[in-house]
């Protein structure tokens, strides 16, 4: 159930930013020259839409926002590594 809620939602978000044009060259252009700032509004409302929602499916016990706990050996020994990011997920229980 989980999988198909989250594969109608992600369609629906897709197309809501095919729709709005947020795959235009002309109007990606646009926003990075702040002279069409329609983009700039989509994604940050589309942010907020986001936002909204996973706390709404957290209330309802169908999202998990807990935080995973973290050892705090696994931070040092990501210092030190040459590598940090392969050591972290190589050391992570």
């Amino acid at each position: 159930m989980k999988l198909i809620l989250g594969l109608t939602i992600g369609m629906a978000f897709g197309a809501i930013l095919q729709l709005g044009g947020a795959s235009q060259y002309r109007k990606i252009l646009g926003t990075l020259l702040l002279k069409d700032l329609g983009v700039l509004k989509l994604i940050l409302m589309s942010i907020a839409v986001g936002t909204v929602g996973i706390y709404a499916l957290d209330l309802v016990d169908m999202a998990n926002l807990s935080i995973k706990p973290n050892r705090p050996d696994n931070a040092i020994l990501c210092l030190f590594s040459p590598r940090p990011r392969i050591m972290f997920l190589q050391v992570t229980p």
